[in-house]
């Protein structure tokens, strides 16, 4: 029977792999994407991909959506609490009008995770997927968190899991022209960089992050999907994070290595990186505090569960490296710093 699944983001470098996952999990999904323009609309509709038009404001679309879907992902924007409550809205009135509980896969962030390091130190806590009693203690002041509580804190009425990515590296797998293809927080770093002529570093880079390639982690999407379908996933609600990581580097390592690799590029005049060491220093070389979030402290996470389900994701931890050397040829050619 087919299985209607309702997703946001997929214009996005998540959604968009996440959607492509799906495709190819060759299971009868019928897919309803949320999209901005007419012109995304068709293209999706194409490829024989329905379509919504709105953004995330559209609260009536979305509860709709929520409710006449078996299956609600959302990859758009893991900070809108306004998305999360019009799908809790429709995830309610299914139950109430047809006694039949909804489903959601929430897409949160190990930005949880995130600690006061700001460079100064490598942390010591790790957070595994298993461990939610602690993941759960975290406050809702966190970055993603007011999201994910508000979800937990409603999640009696519909089954809940929770996806939080770490620091995602690689090639979206997105319909190519129609969905980002890139990620967000090493090539931020790339940017920056070329835009100053040097790696514009975050303290001392004592800092660490797990990461993922995108490629594996929409693999955890589509196995995640395929047992919240089968009502066979014994953790949910406050119970369902699952992360998603192969591995983990310092930040510090990350930005000699792409200071190194652009200066040997003739893309920037320095191969060490500056030390960014305040809120005025930082804004002035990312352009926005927001940055912070994802750049300046440890997140340490551990996919215990997600490999307990199955998960089996190929890449390995010196993966990020090798990609970030793409990115910054990629990234130096594309705003013609190299030929």
């Amino acid at each position: 029977m087919t299985v209607s699944i309702y997703l946001s983001g997929a214009t996005g470098f998540i959604g968009g792999s996440i959607l492509n996952a799906l495709l190819e999990s060759k299971e009868d999904y019928s897919i309803t994407v949320l999209v901005r323009s007419e012109e995304k609309a068709k293209a999706f509709n194409k490829m024989g991909i329905k379509t919504v038009i709105g953004d995330l404001d559209s609260s009536d679309l979305i509860s709709e959506q929520a409710f006449k879907s078996d299956l609600v992902i959302t990859a758009a924007n893991c900070d809108h609490l306004g998305e999360a409550k019009a799908v809790v809205a429709g995830l309610q009135r299914k139950l109430k009008e047809t006694g039949k509980r909804g489903i959601l896969l929430q897409t949160s962030g190990t930005s949880i995770l995130n600690d006061d390091s700001n460079g100064k130190f490598e942390g010591k806590e790790i957070y595994s997927d298993n461990d939610t009693e602690k993941v759960n203690a975290i406050p809702a002041t966190n970055p993603h968190r007011h999201v994910d509580t508000f979800l937990i804190d409603n999640s009696a009425d519909y089954d809940l899991a929770i996806i939080a990515p770490c620091c995602i590296y690689g090639e979206g797998t997105g319909p190519q022209g129609i969905c980002k293809r890139q990620s967000q927080q090493i090539p931020t770093i790339i940017r920056q960089a070329l835009k100053h002529g040097a790696v514009k570093q975050i303290g001392q880079g004592k800092h660490i992050w797990s990461s993922v390639d995108v490629k594996d982690l929409s693999l955890l999407y589509a196995l995640v999907t395929k047992h919240l379908l089968a009502h066979d996933l014994k953790t949910l609600g406050r119970e369902g994070y699952f992360f998603a990581e192969t591995g983990e580097f310092q930040w510090g390592e990350m930005c000699r290595r792409i200071a190194k690799y652009l200066y040997s590029l003739g893309a920037i005049k320095k191969d060490v990186p500056d030390e960014v060491n305040n809120d005025e220093e930082f804004k002035a070389a990312y352009g926005t505090e927001e940055a912070k979030v994802g750049l300046s402290q440890n997140s340490r996470s551990r996919a215990d569960k997600s490999r307990a389900l199955g998960w089996k994701p190929t890449h390995k931890p010196e993966d990020v490296f090798t990609d970030a050397e793409r990115e910054c040829r990629l990234i130096a050619k594309e705003l013609g710093y190299i030929q």
